[in-house]
């Protein structure tokens, strides 16, 4: 039997499509990324193959020097349960290692058992919690925003990190604003609470609240209904953003977001090699 990983190209489009058709429900965003995947400075897309046939596939985004993002591990349906998963993991793990990366991270949702199981077997630490939450934009909010709030252009010093999308980019993630397209920070002038926004990288119809900052006390309603102002006004469809589990969601919630699913549903995870 033959098995090998090497990098995947535009010809392996139709595989990849096949593999994922029917994840969440026909509604994968691979397909809407594997292109940008294959040709991005830094991008490493690596498929496992038996036999000439591709079974599976991950890819790499490198953020540093040291640091790396994992995403998109996938095994065809119809190859499941025979380890490909966990080879393609710990293979993707030893490439990292081989090009100098140091510090490896990846999120998953709650209830991929699967994923959870086979990165913890080779060493991934659980290091934070979120709750995914999004909120459909169709119309301009039904009460304007009182409060006083800037829209400034600089960004602030990013404590721990930030989201865009399912990925996470840790302090440290080198030129670390071209993740945040056409960002933008709010700044509650009474408090100096902060949000800061940007394009979501994987769905275009969204804008992506990536980073919150609550300096004094919870975050206003202002701030909140000046950001659904600002996703109506650039044409997106929704607001998206993770928020951890030290971060207050009731705010969020009271201005009508939603759970994915619950509470807590996405864990973030890390490896490092020493």
């Amino acid at each position: 039997m033959s098995i090998h990983l090497r990098a995947l190209q535009r010809s392996d489009y139709p595989d990849v499509i096949e593999i994922v058709r029917d994840i969440w429900d026909g509604d994968d965003y691979v397909p809407l990324v594997f292109i940008d995947w294959i040709q991005e400075k830094g991008s490493y897309c690596r498929g496992l193959f038996v036999n000439e046939k591709l079974v599976g596939f991950s890819r790499l985004k490198r953020l540093s020097n040291t640091i790396g993002w994992l995403q998109g591990l996938r095994v065809d349906p119809s190859e499941q349960g025979k380890g490909y998963g966990r080879m393609i993991a710990e293979k993707m793990v030893d490439f990292c290692f081989s090009v100098g990366l140091k510090d490896l991270y990846f999120s998953t949702y709650f209830d991929n058992k699967s994923s959870i199981h086979i990165h913890e077997r080779i060493g991934f630490e659980r290091i934070g919690t979120y709750t995914n939450l999004y909120k459909p934009v169709d119309k301009p909010p039904r009460h304007s925003p009182q409060g006083c709030i800037t829209l400034d252009e600089s960004l602030p010093i990013v404590r721990e990190g930030f989201w865009n999308g399912w990925s996470f980019y840790p302090q440290g993630t080198e030129s670390w604003w071209r993740f945040l397209p056409e960002y933008l920070t709010l700044i509650e002038n009474s408090s100096g609470n902060r949000i800061v926004v940007a394009r979501n990288c994987e769905f275009d119809r969204s804008l992506e609240i990536s980073y919150v900052e609550c300096n004094s006390g919870r975050l206003s309603d202002d701030i909140i209904l000046h950001t659904e102002k600002l996703c109506y006004n650039r044409g997106h469809s929704e607001i998206h953003l993770m928020l951890p589990s030290d971060a207050e969601i009731a705010p969020f919630i009271e201005n009508g977001y939603s759970f994915f699913e619950r509470e807590n549903d996405v864990f973030l995870y890390r490896l490092s090699a020493d």
